[in-house]
């Protein structure tokens, strides 16, 4: 009878504990969220100044999908969904919209440069604000 009572506590105190962690999850998740929209934010009005007008509202276009790529996973885990594949699936849209976002010529620009030459604009800074975004975000195997 005690093993019963036993291995009824021990599952009480599982579930709770999951359910800890699980809240803990989605709190790093909003907390990730944030960071993600003012970081975002503050390169949405570094573009506006440096580049010219009709040019850089693709860019800010852009910055939106990589909001909206932050919102979902958020939104997915707040919903209860679990598991760990959606978080390398949404790590890997992030790093492959970025890769397209700085290889991949502006199509609005007035001065058209090869792909190969898009990498000498230094916008490789990106990526590391991307990775320190996504700490919030995932697990640390995720990210590397």
């Amino acid at each position: 009878m005690s093993d019963i009572a036993s291995s009824g506590r021990a599952n009480s105190g599982q579930e709770r504990l999951d359910s800890a962690f699980d809240a803990e999850v989605v709190k790093g998740l909003r907390l990730g969220f944030r960071a993600r929209v003012i970081a975002l934010g503050g390169i949405a009005v570094w573009i506006a100044i440096q580049t010219p007008y009709p040019d850089f509202l693709i860019l800010w276009f852009e910055l939106g999908v990589f909001v909206f790529l932050g919102w979902v996973p958020y939104q997915y885990y707040r919903r209860g969904h679990r598991g760990s594949w959606p978080q390398f699936l949404f790590s890997a849209g992030d790093m492959a919209l970025l890769v397209f976002v700085l290889t991949i010529p502006n199509p609005t620009a007035e001065v058209f440069y090869p792909e190969a030459f898009q990498l000498r604009f230094g916008n490789q800074i990106y990526f590391f604000l991307l990775i320190a975004v996504s700490v919030f975000y995932y697990r640390p195997r995720t990210v590397i």
